[in-house]
């Protein structure tokens, strides 16, 4: 996928405010994406819950990119805060 594309994908997911506009703005299921944040990152994202960037970067880079270590190291960053 060409840079700009790829960067006008990353915006559109980073403004994203729930899992459904994530799983929009990639032009896939709600479903699908729901199921990976709570099988993969162990996310539930409850209606009017937070949906912080650090857990929409994982994402991204997980779905996009294919970066299969994503979840942990989302994990590490919370348990060090």
């Amino acid at each position: 996928m060409p840079k700009g594309q790829t960067d006008a994908l990353l915006d559109a997911c980073m403004s994203a405010t729930t899992p459904a506009a994530f799983a929009k703005a990639l032009d896939k299921d709600g479903r699908s994406v729901r199921n990976v944040l709570r099988s993969k990152f162990g996310v539930y994202v409850s209606r009017g819950g937070t949906f912080d960037d650090a857990t929409k970067r994982a994402l991204y880079a997980y779905i996009v990119e294919g970066d299969k270590d994503a979840p942990e190291a989302l994990l590490k960053a919370n348990a060090t805060k």
